[in-house]
């Protein structure tokens, strides 16, 4: 008689997973209503030149991870949890390759399409937000490394494809992945990038399901962000529809790097996913069981989804 497979007990459950993305939607609302207010404070004069200074842009970029880091820290005080819960420092050497395909894929297949997306948008009568970074100089450059690269990288894959992925894997695979990309999407609130940070975060999960680890997605990360900074400053690639013949080729090799890492990543899950997700999916009290988290996380994870989708058709209409 085959052995019936159990649902693997995980650190942390799916209220507490969805519980960390409500705080943390909760912070960055009460963060963005206070910048808010100090920036109207230092502008009560008139003199809007602070916001030329590296200090003023760069804090900018402070509240999305604080909140997150925030969220973090609240749901491992509740759930109790240790940090190696969420991280497991893991590597495999397949994702060296894997980090540099989907790294090629983001920068060049993904960039295109969202260029293409936001021209979409644009005749719509959308205007993007546009990014600002302090003026090139080699301190204005370290504070973008740390504040723009680093800590995103580790912070948001800490919550995201840590505590929500260690939350939600039990209730399936595709249910995982799909629900950590939507909450990362959603919570950096930007339309032009949403189509774009749902893509990414799918990729991303399934790198973390993959590897049982943050580890290569933390670098891929802030590879993805640093290369960003310095095309910025350096290089100033920016493909659009516009370009014609070269926005489609390096679109498409993008893609197809892209694409291939996804196999690679998806061929090495298939050998882990038996040992790290133990899911039965014939037994009915199993399905109960995944049905009622689901639930659980739905409701706990409700006022987060609700403040980044209030947030996002603001910044739509704005």
């Amino acid at each position: 008689m085959k052995k019936q497979k159990e649902i693997v007990k995980n650190p942390i459950s799916a209220y507490g997973a969805g519980r960390a993305f409500s705080f943390s939607a909760v912070f960055i609302l009460c963060a963005y209503l206070l910048y808010g207010v100090v920036t109207g404070l230092l502008a009560n004069g008139g003199d809007e030149s602070f916001k030329e200074s590296a200090l003023y842009i760069l804090f900018a970029y402070v509240p999305i991870s604080a909140a997150l880091f925030i969220g973090y820290l609240l749901s491992k005080k509740s759930e109790r949890f240790s940090l190696n819960d969420v991280t497991e420092f893991k590597f495999d050497k397949i994702f060296i390759l894997i980090i540099f395909l989907v790294w090629l894929g983001s920068f060049f297949g993904l960039s295109g399409v969202n260029n293409g997306f936001i021209a979409l948008l644009e005749k719509l009568g959308y205007v993007p937000s546009e990014g600002t970074l302090p003026k090139k100089g080699f301190w204005e450059i370290l504070g973008g490394t740390v504040f723009i690269c680093a800590v995103p990288a580790v912070v948001e894959e800490l919550l995201f494809r840590g505590v929500l992925i260690k939350g939600l894997k039990n209730l399936g695979l595709k249910t995982a992945v799909v629900f950590s990309a939507l909450a990362f999407s959603l919570y950096h609130m930007s339309p032009d990038k949403t189509v774009y940070q749902f893509i990414i975060g799918v990729v991303y999960a399934i790198i973390a399901l993959s590897s049982s680890s943050i580890f290569p997605t933390v670098m891929l990360h802030f590879l993805n962000n640093f290369t960003v900074l310095m095309n910025w400053y350096f290089v100033g690639i920016d493909l659009s529809p516009n370009d014609g013949a070269l926005f489609l080729i390096l679109t498409l090799v993008g893609l197809l790097a892209l694409a291939l890492g996804i196999i690679l990543t998806v061929l090495h899950l298939k050998k882990t996913a038996k040992e790290d997700f133990d899911y039965a999916k014939n037994s009915e009290n199993d399905k109960a069981l995944s049905e009622n988290s689901l639930k659980v996380f739905l409701l706990s994870s409700a006022p987060g989804f609700f403040i980044c989708i209030a947030m996002w058709i603001a910044n739509l209409l704005s």
